[in-house]
């Protein structure tokens, strides 16, 4: 694998965005409505130390494979209905497959691994922070003493002159670390605020490659996936950006997440044909591949809202649909509809529903 990464370019396009953002206006007027964490109530806000904990447990679920506000709507449920699922002292106590089946009941995805990651990450609180969170919150003074805290590995931390055993957490690497960091920052209670990047993931990704502003290349008929190397030159680019003071890292992480989520993924140009197979009730096992010819997506008013009069267009290369990469893991490249180099002639999905005569044949609401 080797990657090119253009700070210029991408200087350029992260300022366009934090711009926008910074003065409310298109895509991010009503901004406040998309953030997950504005759907946690009073109930939990009114405890310090059971609102760490809830962002604390809501982390497992910011892995990816589900949208944060139905983690975030699942979770509060849950919370409701057994606030002890999240005290460490308590739910270390339960065997996996009763926190399993909890799980699954109120969200359903990936309950093993989840059950796994709840548990151990209890246990560990328990034994290294005496249950609570809290306190580790107010240790954090640099992104780097968080990395050291959070990620998943055990090692004496000679570095602060001290013997204390930190084992981190399951699941926290680097992108978790800036995810928790977020929400304690989002919150209010960094102590001592500092320059952390933007938790690198699927939509910082696709930002960053849709416009070329990094470019990853592959052998010859590999896929680019989810990768260490590529996320830490996001990370650095993010932090360099941060320090020149013109956005904070709310601003920035808030900017880009969004932007990714509102436009890209309600561009029909990033559907695929298992959107439209998934609408109709069916879930064939099929290569990912955009439905409809590209003049006819350019001509759908979902992309029109979108693609159309994104403020980035002029420097968008390809289309990068959401699926593939959470389902198989996968960072797919097509070529966006409206380029003046777009070639890509694709099957229309007309073709397709009228060989099911039998189902419905509504077209989902890009088409």
């Amino acid at each position: 694998m080797k990657l090119e990464f253009d700070e210029r370019r991408a200087e350029m396009l992260v300022n366009t965005v934090v711009d926008r953002y910074q003065q409310g206006i298109f895509p991010y007027e009503n901004k406040e409505e998309f953030l997950p964490q504005n759907l946690v109530p009073e109930s939990i806000k009114n405890d310090m130390e059971t609102h760490v904990r809830f962002y604390f447990f809501v982390c497992i679920y910011m892995r990816g494979g589900i949208k944060s506000s139905q983690a975030f709507s699942a979770l509060i449920r849950l919370h409701t209905d057994y606030p002890d699922f999240f005290v460490p002292a308590k739910v270390g106590e339960l065997e996996h497959r009763d926190v399993q089946e909890v799980l699954k009941k109120y969200i359903g995805w990936d309950s093993k691994n989840a059950a796994t990651y709840w548990l151990e990450n209890a246990k560990r609180l328990v034994r290294t922070w005496g249950g609570n969170v809290l306190p580790l919150v107010q240790e954090i003074s640099s992104y780097e003493e968080a990395v050291l805290l959070l990620a998943n590995r055990k090692h004496r931390d000679a570095e602060r002159g001290s013997n204390d055993y930190h084992e981190g957490f399951v699941g926290f690497q680097h992108k978790m670390v800036s995810m928790f960091v977020y929400f304690m920052d989002w919150i209010g209670l960094l102590m001592r605020p500092f320059l952390y990047p933007s938790p690198a993931d699927f939509h910082h990704y696709r930002f960053f490659i849709a416009t070329e502003a990094l470019v990853v290349e592959m052998p010859k008929k590999t896929p680019i996936r989810y990768d260490r190397r590529i996320s830490k030159v996001i990370r650095a680019f993010l932090v360099s950006y941060l320090e020149k003071g013109t956005a904070t890292p709310i601003e920035v992480a808030d900017a880009l997440w969004l932007y990714s989520l509102r436009m890209c993924g309600n561009s029909p140009a990033t559907s695929t044909y298992e959107d439209i197979y998934q609408h109709l009730g069916l879930f064939p096992d099929l290569t990912h591949a955009t439905y409809g010819d590209p003049a006819r997506i350019t001509r759908l008013s979902g992309y029109q809202k979108t693609c159309g009069i994104c403020p980035i267009r002029r420097d968008c290369k390809h289309s990068i649909p959401a699926r593939p990469y959470y389902r198989k893991g996968q960072i797919v490249l097509f070529p966006r509809p409206g380029r003046n180099d777009d070639s890509v002639v694709i099957r229309s999905p007309e073709r397709l529903l009228k060989k099911k005569k039998a189902v419905s044949t509504e077209h989902p609401k890009l088409l």
